[in-house]
């Protein structure tokens, strides 16, 4: 079963200042409440063919995510999927997230796309009554963070 859970939210700030913000992985444990820390290039924004390794705990879960960069079209579009998960009862699921970005009123508006496969039916079941919820919320959560960083 795929997935998806999709965020528009608008910035008042150029696009090039939120593409790079968003991008340079280090910034993501400031704004992210799943995230505990990235490794790997991080310092700049990241480009095709990057791979970063994210500790992360969500819905009470603790685990290691790997990273590729897939797609990487600055200042409008930004995509990475999962090479790995070690995370208890998440092993096989895949992620994708992707960011395009739109000049839109002096600012920039950000559509934000978590996409997620899983491959067993006791997932779905947990998704349909609990993870998906939380994911949305952790996902407002972070968006919202990440406004005021970016507008600070």
């Amino acid at each position: 079963m795929e997935a998806q859970i999709q965020h528009i939210i608008y910035f008042n700030k150029p696009i090039d200042h939120v593409f790079d913000y968003l991008t340079t992985l280090s910034h993501w444990a400031k704004w992210h409440p799943a995230t505990i820390c990235v490794s790997g290039q991080t310092e700049q924004p990241a480009q095709k063919g990057d791979k970063v390794s994210e500790t992360v705990k969500t819905a009470g879960i603790k685990g290691n995510v790997s990273w590729i960069v897939t797609a990487c079209q600055r200042p409008r579009f930004w995509a990475m999927e999962i090479m790995s998960l070690s995370m208890p009862f998440f092993k096989k699921v895949k992620i994708t997230i992707s960011y395009a970005l739109t000049p839109k009123n002096g600012g920039t508006e950000l559509t934000r796309c978590f996409s997620y496969r899983l491959p067993s039916m006791f997932l779905r079941f947990i998704n349909t009554v609990y993870f998906r919820h939380h994911l949305e919320s952790e996902s407002d959560r972070a968006l919202n963070r990440l406004k005021e960083l970016i507008e600070e």
